[in-house]
């Protein structure tokens, strides 16, 4: 058998079924690979020049592709208020079910726009927060990655939105958590821009009873400034481990928990001249596919997440078409001062665009470590999943198997077809595009 996969063609799509889906065959797929691209798939340096070009008609292209409203909000009359909850899935939410945990998000969804398909960038808080900052794809952002890919920096010549809005002449403010010294310790970076940072350290095993997201509300309804602003207020719960705070599941009592701050916090927000914005940094797997929480794939378990945006005066709506929480920042400063429009107009063109432009529109969340690189090219229509490493696509129908159970290579083989091209494209436009890179041992 090994003889016989030796002889196959390199590409993972080109082999049969019974060997591109195996481990020998994908382990195969991974030597070629890393043969063959180990300078993009493990870069230790940055190119001095990147060989992507810039997209000159990235603005239209985002208003086509984004599946954000093309609307007029009058930003510089407003404040910006991003929430952040951690490792929550959207299928979870009240969002999702009439009977779910979380009521008050389902409130706030009732005067805003609720995106039923909203993609995290990656799959853990450090590369999702950094690539949403950055108004960047994963791949496309300063970022410094360790081994332990959770970890690393984004580097200070990345501006961010923080920072854009800063020299706009906002107060910046960020309220969050430190589960185990996570900001900290391990990531650096994404305080660039902020006025103001106050953490509030979590450490697995703390009491049952831990109130860290009560404290993150308490500060955070303290740090609302009367001058116009932006604010990042960043929860918890429900990230591992779940602690039991009643009866039921615990991963869904955790979600009530941070409901009930979300609550808190959004009573004391002055609705009539804030932008708010509610979005999970990544989801979370409860045994999906064999993996526990997430960091281990880019399935919709572990990538699709809640996004409410509530805009003063706008008519409420549900927008099932796929986008990025990465893309509402530049989205909203592309509507702002001429300091914050700047720097959106500056993403779209040199990092959103260009990949837009590469794969037909497609939404992408990464997955960048080490020994595992994937990524998600979502469509209204279908979604591929790519294994960088085994250059091996699985593609799956949107409609009809939005949990991805079913892939399609067999049984739909022109739906196939199509998607490997798309799935090479990505591939290209991230090798030349890149701006990450390892900054510790690799293999």
């Amino acid at each position: 058998i090994l003889l016989g996969v030796l002889e196959l063609p390199s590409s993972a799509w080109a082999r049969p079924v019974a060997i591109a889906y195996t481990e020998l065959g994908r382990a195969h797929g991974v030597k070629e690979a890393l043969e063959r691209d180990r300078a993009h798939l493990l870069p230790t340096d940055v190119p001095a020049r990147r060989a992507l070009p810039p997209d000159p008609e990235a603005r239209a292209r985002f208003a086509r592709s984004s599946g954000l409203p093309d609307v007029d909000v009058p930003l510089a009359d407003l404040d910006v208020l991003l929430v952040m909850v951690d490792a929550t899935r959207f299928d979870r939410t009240s969002l999702a079910r009439p009977d779910g945990p979380t009521p008050n998000l389902a409130r706030l969804a009732e005067d805003a726009w609720t995106f039923t398909r909203a993609w995290a960038p990656s799959n853990g808080t450090f590369p999702s927060l950094a690539a949403m900052l950055a108004m960047a794809p994963t791949s496309f952002a300063e970022l410094d990655v360790r081994p332990r890919f959770w970890r690393g920096a984004l580097r200070p010549e990345r501006e961010t939105a923080v920072e854009a809005m800063r020299a706009a002449g906002r107060r910046t403010f960020w309220v969050g958590h430190d589960h185990e010294g996570c900001f900290s310790r391990n990531i650096e970076g994404l305080d660039q821009g902020f006025d103001a940072v106050q953490l509030v350290p979590e450490v697995r095993g703390d009491p049952a009873d831990a109130d860290v997201d009560a404290r993150i509300a308490d500060l955070a309804i303290a740090a609302l400034p009367s001058e116009r602003h932006f604010g990042l207020v960043f929860f918890v719960s429900p990230h591992d481990d779940y602690r039991p705070r009643g009866e039921g599941d615990a991963y869904d009592a955790e979600l009530a928990y941070f409901d009930a701050q979300l609550g808190r916090l959004l009573a004391r927000v002055d609705l009539d001249r804030t932008v708010v914005v509610v979005a999970g940094d990544h989801g979370e797997a409860l045994g999906d596919r064999g993996h526990r929480h997430h960091l281990s794939s880019v399935h919709v378990e572990q990538v699709h997440v809640p996004l409410v945006v509530r805009v003063p005066g706008a008519a409420p709506r549900r927008i099932d078409a796929p986008t990025s929480t990465a893309y509402v920042l530049p989205w909203l400063l592309l509507r702002g001062a001429p300091e914050e429009r700047a720097a959106a107009e500056r993403a779209l063109r040199e990092d959103i665009g260009p990949l837009m432009r590469a794969t037909d529109g497609a939404v992408v969340s990464e997955m960048i470590g080490p020994r595992g690189q994937e990524a998600a090219l979502a469509w209204p229509d279908r979604t591929v999943i790519y294994d960088v490493f085994a250059d091996l696509v699985r593609v799956y129908d949107s409609y009809e198997d939005p949990l991805q159970r079913h892939d399609l290579r067999e049984a739909r083989p022109a739906l196939y077809d199509a998607a490997v091209p798309l799935a090479r494209a990505y591939r290209r436009a991230r090798f030349e595009g890149r701006r990450f890179r390892f900054i510790e041992a690799t293999p």
